[in-house]
This record gives structure tokens, C-alpha cells and sequence, in this order.
């Protein structure tokens, strides 16, 4: 069994449903998620899943989840939550090591939201981006596609763990446009990747070199709320000691109170008790 903590709804097959917690003297995890000032529906989820079973714990590690859906007529809240939960059911039931069972995880819910848009036409074109995070005995593994983010905060830095899969960024790696200009490119949101858009997807998946310590925090969000903080202003923000649940609701409320003109959601991991603190041999880049 599991214990599955969502900003929404709840899976079925799961035992416990809240919005903040901690996990076994590892992890105290908040999620905050926000229509915003503009939208009538909320197209995000995210999810913080862990086995009960201590063996499975051990070995398979606990999963953080963020997706941001698109498309019409609610469809976009269809692929956010199909991907959560295959993602989430995916890895679990997967018997090979970590990597590979997170990229097949993906592979899986990008072809379950592939078929649904192709079988029902109220759900055509619905697509999402989807951001994980493992950390299976300390280690942090990520899986990633689209322009959702997570970042480390790590003694005083922060650092994104994720690559924004957008237009924009492709042009600022090819040199075409200054990284000053991403923010305000008229042509910033538009996505090179996502899950249920293509029969073939090639998300991100990696082992981040980062090994989880004690003071160390974590964050996922969507493009929803860091479109309002430059990359100083968040780290700040991360470094005050507060607990998750407040970090995480005063991140939704300034980027409400600067536009939120989209869906704003974010999940923050603190870890706590029971790690170990970092040193500098926690990196290996």
C-alpha cells in the first residue's frame, strides 16, 4: 500500500489523501495549488507518493509530481491528472532500476493521455507537461518533460534540476536570443515537448548527481508561478526558514498578487529530521 498526498482528487488504489505531511523523518512536503486570477478551471496536479512497506520504500523511494495540462473544454485537467496517477502507478509496479523505471513510467502515461485524446473528441489536442522527482535512498532521480521546474535549494544555492523544453530556450542554447529575453519573448509559452502529443516522447531522465541532506529543500512548480520570481528573488524566498506549507503558500499568493493569470501550483520538500547534513562531497558536479 501507499500513502498519496494530492492538491485535488485521490487515487483509488491509494490509502491516505492530505496535503502536507512528513515522511518518516525524511521529508516535509506541502502542496499549494491555485486557479489564479484569469482561469475558470485549474489544469494542474501534483502528487507526493510512498510506499508503507518498508521494503518497497528502500528500493523503489518516494515520488514528487507536478503537471501542467493544455487544451479546451477541461481536457487540459484530464491530462494532468492521467499523467499523475499513470506515472505514479508506473513507477511502482516497475521492476527495474530506478532510471529506467521512471522513463517507462512516462512512456506509459504519455500513451494513455495519446489514446484518450484520439478516442474521445471533447479531448482532442490535450497534452501536459509532467516534472518527477525520485529520491531513493537519498539520491535524487528526475523525469521531466515540458516547461513545469524543479529546483534544489542546497547550503544557500539553488539550482534547476529541470530543462524548460520551450521555443524560447532552444533559442537561447542556439544563440539566437539573449537569456534576458527569454521572459518577455512573445513566444515563451509555446512547448517543444509534452506527454499525449506525440506517439513517440522523449522526456528528460536523469540521476541529478544531488544527494538529499538535511536543511536541503525541494520544489516543483509550474510555469504559473515562476514567471513571477527571476532566480535571485526565489532563492530568498526558499532560504527563509519557514515550514513548507508557509513557503509554499506565500509563493501562490505574491505570484496571485503580481498577475496570476494562469494556474499557479507548487510543491516544497524540506527535509528534516533524521538526514544528514550536507557536506560538500554531496555533489558530484
Amino acid at each position: 500500500m501507499f500513502s498519496f498526498f494530492r492538491s485535488r482528487s485521490r487515487l483509488l488504489l491509494l490509502n491516505s489523501v492530505k496535503e502536507e505531511g512528513t515522511l518518516h523523518g525524511l521529508l516535509n512536503v506541502a502542496i499549494r495549488t491555485d486557479t489564479g486570477n484569469v482561469r475558470t478551471h485549474n489544469e494542474d496536479a501534483a502528487v507526493f507518493v510512498y510506499p508503507d512497506a518498508a521494503d518497497v520504500l528502500k528500493t523503489r523511494g518516494v515520488l514528487l509530481l507536478l503537471a501542467d495540462g493544455m487544451g479546451g473544454h477541461n481536457s487540459g485537467e484530464v491530462a494532468s491528472r492521467m499523467a499523475t496517477e499513470r506515472i505514479a502507478e508506473g513507477y511502482y509496479k516497475g521492476s527495474k532500476e530506478v532510471l529506467n523505471s521512471i522513463s517507462r513510467a512516462f512512456e506509459s502515461a504519455n500513451r494513455a493521455i495519446l489514446a484518450e485524446s484520439r478516442a474521445h473528441e471533447q479531448h482532442s489536442g490535450m497534452g501536459t507537461t509532467c516534472t518527477a522527482l525520485v529520491i531513493q535512498d537519498g539520491r535524487i532521480y528526475a523525469g521531466h518533460i515540458g516547461d513545469s521546474r524543479a529546483y534544489i535549494l542546497k547550503n544557500g544555492v539553488l539550482q534547476q534540476l529541470t530543462t524548460d523544453h520551450t521555443l524560447v530556450n532552444s533559442l537561447v542554447a542556439e544563440g539566437k536570443i539573449e537569456a534576458g529575453e527569454a521572459a518577455t519573448h512573445p513566444q515563451r509559452n509555446v512547448l517543444l515537448k509534452a506527454l499525449g502529443i506525440e506517439k513517440k516522447v522523449e522526456p528528460e531522465i536523469k540521476d541529478t548527481g544531488f544527494q538529499l541532506a538535511g536543511g536541503d529543500k525541494l520544489l516543483l512548480c509550474s510555469d504559473g508561478l515562476y514567471e513571477y520570481f527571476d532566480h535571485e528573488e526565489l532563492r530568498e524566498y526558499c532560504s527563509v526558514k519557514i515550514p513548507p506549507a508557509v513557503l509554499a503558500g506565500q509563493l501562490v499568493e505574491t505570484a496571485k498578487q503580481r498577475g496570476g493569470h494562469d494556474n499557479i501550483t507548487v510543491l516544497v520538500a524540506g527535509a528534516v529530521t533524521g538526514v544528514p547534513e550536507t557536506k560538500e562531497n554531496d555533489y558530484d558536479r
